[in-house]
């Protein structure tokens, strides 16, 4: 493959040239080949008289340095083999930084001898094989909607480097005497650029362009896709929201509406096998006794006998076996009647465990007489405490805070 590309460059047909007007050129190639590697113009004034022209004579060292940097091609040529493989594997921004390695210093040392136009001729005829590698490679099934090619075609940089090295070209053309032009070599580039040049970096701005839309796209898809499960995540995680709602995960809060409670009202009481409260105003009085808690009469409370309000005293809840709660009735406060109500403490803040310390949650209770509902909607639950963390406080002065009725279905 690297022949066929070195075939299509104008040095390949330049030397084709010089062998039909020159019969002994084989010859001279030959000999000028084993005498130093750095060719320049001295080297070869021996063979001066052969050229009927200098533009002829200055093909002729292009020719001969070609020769020469031949042998200097391996790395480069293998580069360039790889890169243009049908398979993609070798085609990264690595590979494309070691092709232009590979030219300028193993190839490009062979005509650094001549001057810079001569220089630039060969440079141009080099990034032509290139191109040519980049023309083959587009014609590989998907390697131009390939993100690894497109980042090896991006680093190659053909475009300005191509661009830099023909406006210097160009301007020492101009500035050159017409015995040394070579207006073949600028009738060879002018077609490349049109033919060659101009599709190749149409079509590989096409795929950029496509890439870059299609990468967006892929990003917004990952973005909306990242949100989603974030909110998945957090929905769940955190107890709110639609996804907690249909997973019956919604964090247990107070609700004013036992619409928000699904299947309110259908649900049979709990069975509950044993209950307490982690402090009782005088025991044995069946007046302020935790069994109040759950004897069905609103009319009757549980009162806390510590001085602090009862802050962090609790009441506890065992469930006879793991069954799913679906709400908590609280009737807070003293209910016997209006004035004991207010008389006496009611719970604000209370944290609800559920099982173990994991799953604790903080709500506020409302000071209003009543039942208020705390929804739950959790399965395989044994156990629950109701936390004491602050308190409405009651007329009476007496700091003591009662429960009146507690129900869990």
């Amino acid at each position: 493959m690297f022949e066929e590309y070195y075939d299509s460059t104008w040095l390949a047909g330049a030397q084709k040239r010089l062998k039909e007007e020159i019969p002994e050129l084989d010859q001279l190639l030959k000999a000028q080949y084993h005498k130093k590697k750095n060719i320049t113009p001295e080297l070869c004034q021996d063979q001066r008289d052969f050229f009927d022209s200098t533009a002829a004579y200055e093909r002729y060292l292009l020719v001969v340095a070609t020769k020469i940097a031949m042998l200097d091609i391996y790395d480069f040529k293998f580069g360039v083999d790889i890169a243009a493989a049908q398979s993609n594997i070798e085609r990264t921004q690595a590979n494309a930084e070691d092709i232009f390695k590979y030219l300028n210093r193993d190839i490009m040392k062979a005509y650094k001898g001549l001057d810079e136009r001569l220089q630039l001729i060969a440079r141009l005829n080099w990034l032509s094989i290139l191109y040519r590698m980049v023309h083959d490679i587009a014609k590989i099934r998907g390697a131009v909607h390939d993100q690894k090619t497109l980042l090896f075609f991006r680093k190659l940089n053909l475009k300005e480097n191509w661009d830099k090295a023909a406006g210097a070209y160009r301007a020492a053309e101009n500035a050159a005497k017409e015995d040394v032009k070579q207006p073949s070599f600028d009738q060879w580039m002018t077609d490349f650029e049109k033919t060659v040049i101009e599709p190749e970096e149409a079509l590989w701005k096409r795929e950029e362009i496509r890439g870059a839309a299609i990468r967006r796209t892929k990003r917004a898809v990952q973005i909306v896709v990242l949100c989603a499960v974030s909110y998945v995540i957090i929905s769940y995680a955190a107890g709110f929201g639609y996804v907690a709602r249909m997973l019956h995960h919604l964090r247990p809060e107070v609700v004013t509406n036992t619409a928000d409670i699904d299947g309110f009202g259908t649900f049979p009481p709990a069975d509950i096998a044993d209950y307490n409260a982690s402090s009782i105003k005088d025991k044995g009085n069946p007046l302020y006794t935790d069994r109040n808690l759950m004897d069905g009469d609103t009319t009757t409370s549980w009162t806390e006998g510590e001085d602090d309000a009862g802050i962090n005293r609790r009441m506890y809840f065992n469930i006879e076996k793991k069954a799913t709660v679906n709400y908590i009735v609280i009737w807070n406060g003293d209910q016997s009647s209006e004035e004991n109500f207010r008389a006496h403490n009611r719970l604000k803040q209370v944290t609800l465990k559920i099982n173990d310390t994991r799953h604790m949650y903080t709500m506020t209770l409302a000071d209003t007489m009543g039942p208020q509902y705390i929804r739950v909607e959790r399965e395989d639950v044994d156990r629950l405490w109701i936390i004491i963390d602050s308190v409405y406080e009651g007329d009476n002065g007496e700091d003591e805070t009662s429960v009146s009725e507690v129900e869990i279905y």
